[in-house]
């Protein structure tokens, strides 16, 4: 198996009021390319700290983190832009949709920042969002979709460029569980195609449709099992 993602001792440590806080303290780990993992951890335990640190938008206090083979302290801030707009693909739990922009809009904004040909990243995006079943919506807004939906335009948006990893923070913490369970489906399936799969979530409920969980408490790595009720990778 082709190692995606090496972590080993990963620390963050931010200086506040009160002192210094280890948001992250030795992490190591390591995700095969093709995997569906899921973090789980209770809020403030460090997991969307670490999330950041994976997905390039910051940097660990210490420690290794390689990306597809590339030791990402090594790579300059140009480097790892281009390594995040080609590699990453990113699902939140407010969507983070421009209001203004329409859902085929949406998912071709970060195609244009890619040098996309505009007949290419409309194709792009079209293709994206009759994956999530959303080609009937392609042209409402954001105010015109329900919550389940927007998520869906959100998750076409990250898969419209190809990434080899999707991270997803906490992809159903705002929807009920009908498109809680349809969101869980769709990375499912962009699993099954190829797609490496990181879940972070607050839920174990939402963890155990992982076939493996990493738990994170205070900063650490606590736990790390595969779930064979899901399937053994």
């Amino acid at each position: 198996m082709i190692v995606l993602i090496l972590a080993e001792n990963l620390t963050k440590t931010f200086k506040g009021s009160l002192g210094r806080v280890d948001a992250l303290d030795g992490v190591s780990f390591r995700i095969q390319k093709g995997e569906f993992a899921a973090v789980v951890g209770a809020s403030g335990s460090g997991k969307s700290t670490l999330m950041n640190i994976l997905g390039l938008l910051d940097r660990p206090s210490s420690g290794r983190y390689v990306l597809s083979g590339l030791d990402t302290a090594e790579l300059s801030e140009g480097r790892r832009a281009a390594l995040r707009s080609r590699d990453i693909g990113f699902v939140f739990q407010n969507y983070s949709l421009v209001p203004r922009l329409t859902a085929l809009e949406n998912t071709e904004l970060p195609l244009s920042f890619r040098g996309y040909s505009p007949s290419a990243r409309r194709a792009a995006a079209k293709a994206a969002l009759e994956r999530v079943g959303l080609e009937a919506r392609m042209h409402h807004f954001p105010s015109q979709l329900s919550g389940g939906q927007q998520q869906r335009v959100a998750l076409a948006r990250a898969i419209s460029g190809g990434p080899s990893l999707i991270l997803a923070d906490e992809p159903t913490g705002n929807l009920d569980p009908g498109c809680a369970a349809q969101i869980l489906s769709l990375l499912k399936e962009l699993n099954g195609s190829g797609v490496t799969v990181l879940l972070i979530t607050h839920d174990p409920s939402v963890a155990a449709d992982a076939p493996r969980v990493l738990t994170i408490n205070d900063g650490k790595l606590t736990s790390d099992v595969k779930n064979r009720k899901v399937g053994i990778l």
